[in-house]
């Protein structure tokens, strides 16, 4: 029994080793010396030398969703490395902290992983979701946007109404100050209260 649990034991010893290998410091250099060739090709829009991070087992697909997701892109992107973890494979994924900004846009986050692969003298990117960041306007950002026209033409339109409207001096500079101080509630109000009669 005693004999059982020690080859058990062992065992255990001989799976933690290789599944919890700790990625050494050089590897973890040349990995984001790569990584940051990448973040700045991007940010470059320089879509033509992605290519090069990218492993030759990769599929051609995913290689053409990345150039064409980042075509035409002006981004600017940063990315800290800090999780390295060594796969059973002998490939290293590595993951942290990003920031993408663009014109209209940005997002940030722990979110993007890179899988990597030694070859030749360098480290390829096996699989990645880097390319995979959102920064097109989320779509209900158009209906706020034409609310907000809709609701400011409103407001427009009431001010017109009062500067137009036979009020006692008094009264007239009450409700303008009241429409410009309470804008779309105070519009809605007048509306209610002195347009529709």
């Amino acid at each position: 029994m005693a004999k059982h649990i020690l080859v058990s034991l062992f065992a255990i010893g001989i799976f933690c080793q290789f599944a919890f290998a700790e990625v050494d410091s050089s590897t973890k250099l040349d990995i984001n010396k790569q990584v940051q060739a990448l973040v700045s090709a991007v940010n470059e829009q320089k879509v033509e030398n992605v290519d090069q991070f990218l492993a030759q087992e990769m599929s051609p697909a995913a290689k053409e969703e990345i150039r064409s997701t980042l075509a035409g892109q002006k981004i600017t992107w940063s990315q800290e490395l800090s999780e390295f973890e060594e796969l059973p494979d002998g490939h290293i994924k590595v993951s942290g902290y990003f920031s993408v900004k663009s014109i209209n846009s940005s997002k940030s986050g722990p979110g993007i992983y890179f899988i990597l692969k030694h070859e030749g003298n360098d480290w390829k990117i096996t699989e990645t979701n880097f390319h995979k960041f959102e920064l097109k306007l989320p779509p209900w950002f158009f209906a706020i946007i034409a609310v907000s026209l809709v609701l400011f033409a409103f407001w427009i339109w009431m001010v017109i109404d009062c500067i137009k409207r036979t009020f006692p001096d008094s009264q007239k500079v009450t409700w303008l100050l009241f429409l410009f101080f309470f804008s779309i509630f105070a519009a809605t109000f007048y509306f209610f209260k002195v347009k529709r009669r």
